[in-house]
């Protein structure tokens, strides 16, 4: 992933329990910040329905959260 890029939730994190409302949600890229080489907190503008938010994602989960809808424009 990249800045720029389209990203949505992916499959292992909107099948969880209690998380199925986030497999319709659209966000856009905005920053990732590194940390000794790797990702390490993901801002991400997200859209769904009337709605749009911002939020930051620390990356401490044992699956990937998201993947790329659509490449950088």
């Amino acid at each position: 992933m990249k800045v720029g890029d389209l990203v949505v939730f992916s499959k292992a994190h909107h099948t969880r329990p209690g998380l199925d409302y986030t497999q319709s949600w659209l966000g856009l890229l905005v920053k990732i910040v590194m940390h000794e080489g790797y990702p390490h907190e993901y801002h991400i503008l997200w859209g769904h329905g009337l709605t749009a938010y911002p939020s930051k994602w620390i990356n401490r989960l044992s699956y990937k959260p998201f993947e790329v809808y659509s490449g950088s424009r």
